[in-house]
């Protein structure tokens, strides 16, 4: 295991280790190794009608190697589809978590055991419009993911998940997820049906993907914000919303606005897929100066540049800044509005990454 892409944060694992080298039935610990990895194969898939299947599930990463069966069906990407037509924005992420993700063999650091999962697998994946009818009996949709912030994954000895074997957190990885669809013809018209989502881990995936949840706002019925994507700032003096007054591109865009001295944030959490440069782009404007936009990482200040007072919905050439990041660091890429009246608002944000 490489200490640069896994860092313990309990050392007296041994024990465990031993008893589940030699088979010892229930293991009943309180020590219990805990670790991040990053995830460079194996894949989530769901068959089926998605309301009533179980995800079939493996992955390979850092100390750790899978092989289970779901519990129940979870939330999986392309359950709206049953049926949909061409033209609709579907949604392709997916979350799997306590019980959904069932049992199997895993693993850990070199030792086979056979565990009872918990957790949460969270696949961020921007929803996918469907494509025109082509004429065939079936069609695949693609779109890339990475693994949300939130994603963990514990592993226990026995059913009622009581003894605990091990933590991996967070779970970090990216890939594509693949969504496959029948398409038939009806009376009024051509139509798409759910049979299968798939989520494949993979290291070669297009640097060019935007790491962002809802980078345009599109998803969110104004003034909505919320996970996964942007949240207003809870240490701010007012909250930012999503906006349909100021839409750079589509229907909506974020925003902070005040009549008072209040000053106001929004902001969004990634996890860091792999170590490189990263490329953050923002289209903003404002009615005075003071506002700025950039990111963090683990709470540091990486890049910001000031928003400059263009006006109404005048955004102009955009904001780019660069950064470094390393493999599993947190990354905020946030929005501020200072303590006076007037706004801030931004459309179209993406974090590419990295190079």
């Amino acid at each position: 295991m490489s200490a640069g892409t896994s860092r313990l944060t309990r050392v007296s694992r041994a024990p465990v280790i031993a008893c589940l080298v030699i088979g010892c039935g229930a293991l009943a610990t309180t020590t219990a190794l805990a670790q991040q990895s990053i995830v460079v194969g194996g894949s989530l898939t769901v068959l089926g009608n998605p309301s009533n299947a179980a995800p079939l599930w493996n992955l390979v990463g850092d100390g750790i190697s899978v092989l289970a069966a779901g519990g129940d069906s979870g939330s999986p990407g392309g359950a709206e589809c049953t049926p949909c037509r061409a033209g609709r924005l579907i949604g392709m992420g997916g979350v799997f978590a306590g019980t959904t993700l069932g049992s199997g063999q895993a693993v850990v650091n070199g030792a086979l055991v056979f565990v009872y999962f918990a957790g949460n697998l969270a696949f961020h994946a921007n929803p996918a419009v469907m494509p025109d009818f082509d004429g065939n009996s079936w069609r695949n949709v693609t779109v890339p993911f990475s693994m949300g912030a939130e994603s963990f994954l514990q592993g226990y000895a026995d059913v009622a998940r009581t003894q605990l074997l091990f933590t991996i957190r967070p779970v970090i990885g990216r890939g594509t997820v693949t969504l496959h669809l029948d398409q038939f013809v009806t009376p009024t018209g051509p139509l798409y049906d759910f049979r299968s989502v798939t989520y494949t881990f993979g290291p070669s995936v297009n640097v060019n993907v935007n790491l962002l949840q809802k980078p345009g706002f599109e998803e969110y019925t104004p003034p909505a914000l919320g996970v996964p994507g942007w949240v207003s700032d809870p240490i701010r003096e007012t909250p930012a919303f999503s906006d349909s007054s100021q839409p750079r591109s589509g229907a909506n865009n974020g925003a902070c606005s005040t009549q008072d001295y209040l000053d106001c944030g929004i902001y969004q959490v990634v996890t860091a897929p792999s170590t490189g440069t990263y490329t953050l782009t923002f289209f903003a404007t404002a009615d005075r100066d003071g506002g700025l936009v950039g990111a963090n990482v683990n709470d540091a200040l990486a890049v910001s540049s000031p928003v400059e007072a263009r006006g109404f919905r005048n955004y102009g050439a955009p904001y780019t800044m660069t950064f470094n990041a390393t493999t599993g660091d947190t990354i905020i890429v946030w929005m501020y509005s200072p303590a006076i009246p007037g706004y801030v608002v931004i459309d179209d944000v993406s974090l590419i990454g990295p190079q």
